[in-house]
């Protein structure tokens, strides 16, 4: 089984999504900061990392940068927006995010970005 670390401010979606992973065989974790984001990812070494674009403290370009930095770009990262704003979208695949959901969370597009990403097999 597959390890996914969840970092979004709203505990609320942050439940949905490791629902959403469970259901694809991961076992995930679920943190509400970049700070905690960073404590539990070099504890649990994820082969998956789900951001939410507004990722306290900082937001999630830099969340993502650390991230990069601190796990030597083993992990995934697949960020979520709620917008449809495709600059933003660009912003953070240019930070380092693997593949970006826009339009926000949804089970079908987190296996679609999941399999894009050869997580799930196909």
């Amino acid at each position: 089984m597959q390890k996914a670390l969840v970092a979004h401010g709203a505990s609320v979606m942050c439940r949905a999504i490791q629902h959403g992973l469970g259901t694809l065989h991961f076992e995930s974790e679920g943190v509400a900061d970049a700070n905690a984001m960073l404590v539990v990812l070099g504890k649990i070494k994820p082969a998956l990392l789900v951001i939410d674009v507004d990722l306290p403290p900082f937001g999630a370009a830099q969340a993502i940068r650390s991230a990069r930095g601190f796990d030597n770009g083993n992990a995934k990262i697949v960020a979520i927006q709620n917008s449809l704003d495709f600059e933003l979208a660009k912003y953070l695949r240019g930070a380092g995010a693997h593949e970006v959901i826009t339009g926000g969370y949804d089970a079908h597009k987190l296996e679609t970005k999941l399999r894009v990403l050869k997580l799930v097999p196909s």
